[in-house]
């Protein structure tokens, strides 16, 4: 089964950029071990020990990231996730909504890219900004206020997770299967020219040959010769 969701250039694409970010540390190391996962099942080994994720979250970091202060730590990191959740809990959520039924249908519609993400979230904002400017309650102008905040979230995690290294030529490269009723035949290849055949060149014609004489007393000891061959031939 091949991995229709790009997941180990996508873990490089992260981890390439992440430098000193913990966060994006976290995230390539999840995709590098989704995409490890991936072929220990496609190739039948089980490696539990290459599947390990190293960097922790982001509570767990702020509480238990240093020894100094643990208490403090601790309290800072519970009242950053509570205020977090209260009043952006909702927009971040459905960001994250937006993005799983968008990765669900990526094996459909192919993988996503930064601009169908920034009209999408473009969309989304421009909805929550209407119902935050509307005359509602409080909790109108809260729901409103996460509605914008979902737009910029969606795009966010299309590129935190890496969908920019999935390059043109993966887009372009996914299989075609033909129309129904319409046969594909293969090219056929064109026949080679034939050579064209080469005039064949006269034989010589037969020379004759002709006897040549040098002087005029050979001509005539011959012409003398012949008369007297005629002359026993009538005596005869």
């Amino acid at each position: 089964m091949s991995d229709l969701h790009f997941t180990r250039q996508r873990s490089g694409w992260v981890l390439a950029r992440a430098g000193h970010l913990a966060g994006a540390r976290r995230r390539g190391e999840r995709l590098a071990q989704r995409a490890r996962r991936l072929t220990r099942d496609e190739a039948g080994v089980e490696d539990e020990a290459s599947l390990s994720v190293v960097t922790h979250a982001r509570p767990y970091r702020t509480a238990f990231g240093g020894e100094d202060h643990r208490v403090a730590r601790v309290v800072a990191a519970v009242l950053y996730e509570s205020v977090r959740v209260v009043f952006a809990g909702l927009g971040l959520a459905l960001g994250w909504a937006l993005y799983a039924a968008w990765y669900r249908l990526v094996p459909r519609l192919g993988p996503m890219a930064m601009l169908p993400a920034g009209v999408l979230g473009g969309v989304v904002s421009a909805v929550g900004l209407g119902v935050w400017l509307a005359p509602t309650p409080w909790w109108g102008t809260w729901v409103g206020l996460n509605i914008v905040i979902a737009g910029p979230r969606l795009v966010w995690l299309v590129r935190a997770h890496g969908w920019p290294a999935v390059s043109g030529e993966a887009r372009s490269g996914r299989a075609r299967t033909p129309r129904l009723g319409m046969p594909v035949h293969a090219a056929e290849p064109e026949p080679a020219p034939e050579p064209e055949p080469t005039p064949e060149k006269p034989s010589p014609a037969p020379r004759l040959a002709v006897p040549v004489h040098d002087t005029d007393d050979e001509v005539d000891a011959e012409t003398a010769a012949y008369e007297q061959a005629e002359q026993g031939d009538i005596e005869a």
